[in-house]
C-alpha cells in the first residue's frame, strides 16, 4: 500500500482465491493507512504450512494440466507419430505407457509432493513473507471491471457484489481528504437494496442466493469535489 502524492490515496487490496476474508482499511488523522484482516487463521506454523501448501497446489495445477493435455495430444496423435517413426516397438511401448491412466495419477501425486515440500518451507518466515507477496501479485492478474465515481451524495458509498479477490482504488481531491475507511464485508443479497428502502419478504426465484461481498467507502463529510476510481474482480 502507498501514496502517489499527498492529495491522492491509492491502494490495492488483495484477498485470496482460497480463503476470502473481511478487510478493513482505516486512515488515521495523519492519513496513514492501517489494514485489518478479519476471520483469517491465527498466525501459527501449522497454518502457514497448510495455507502455503493449498496456494502451491492451486498455482502448480495449471502446469500439471498442461502436462496432462500434452500427454493426451500424444495419445490422439498416436497413429500420425507411428507413421513418422515407423513400427519401433520400444517407442510404441513407451507411448502406450505414457498415455496410461497411471501416468496422470503419478504426475498429480508428484504435484502434491512438490506442494507439500514447498508448504513446509513456509515454516521459514522470510520464505513465507516473500511468497505471500508473490501470490498477492498473482491474485491481481487478469481482466477487471473499472469505473470512476464523483459527485457523492452521502457519507457512504457501496460497491455491491464483488468477488473480494482484488480491489484497487484511487481517490483524488476532496474525495481523498474525506475518505476515512474502506470496509469489505459480506452481507445478504438484500443489502443491495437496503440503502434505498426497507426490505421485507424478499423471496428469490429458484435456489436461495448466497451472501455477497460489498465494499463500503466511508467519508468524514460528503466530498465537495474529486473522484473515486475503482478496479475490481
Amino acid at each position: 500500500m502507498g501514496f502517489r502524492d499527498k492529495t491522492m490515496k491509492h491502494e490495492k487490496l488483495c484477498g485470496s482465491t482460497l480463503d476470502l476474508a473481511e478487510l478493513v482499511l482505516e486512515y488515521d488523522k495523519n492519513g496513514k493507512p492501517k489494514l485489518d484482516i478479519k476471520g483469517v487463521p491465527e498466525e501459527t506454523s501449522w497454518n502457514r504450512v497448510t495455507t502455503g501448501m493449498k496456494e502451491w497446489v492451486f498455482y502448480l495445477f495449471k502446469f500439471w494440466a498442461i502436462i496432462a493435455a500434452s500427454i493426451l495430444i500424444i495419445g490422439i496423435s498416436h497413429e500420425a507419430i507411428t507413421k513418422v517413426i515407423g513400427n519401433n516397438e520400444t517407442i510404441i511401448k513407451f507411448m502406450n505407457k505414457l498415455i496410461d491412466t497411471s501416468t496422470f495419477i503419478i504426475t498429480f501425486l508428484i504435484l502434491l509432493i512438490i506442494s507439500f515440500t514447498l508448504g513446509l518451507l513456509h515454516l521459514n518466515k522470510k520464505f513465507d513473507n516473500r511468497f505471500r507477496k508473490f501470490f498477492t501479485v498473482k491474485t491481481g492478474v487478469g481482466e477487471k471491471t473499472k469505473a470512476t465515481f464523483s459527485e457523492f451524495r452521502s457519507k457512504e458509498f457501496v460497491l455491491y457484489n464483488i468477488s473480494n479477490v482484488y480491489l484497487e482504488f484511487e481517490a483524488s481531491k476532496d474525495v481523498s481528504t474525506q475518505l476515512k475507511k474502506v470496509w469489505i464485508k459480506k452481507g445478504p443479497v438484500s443489502s443491495v437494496y437496503e440503502s434505498q428502502a426497507n426490505v421485507k419478504g424478499l423471496v428469490w426465484k429458484g435456489d436461495d442466493k448466497d451472501p455477497i461481498w460489498n465494499a463500503h467507502f466511508y467519508f468524514k463529510r460528503v466530498p465537495k469535489n474529486g473522484e473515486l476510481y475503482l478496479e475490481w474482480i
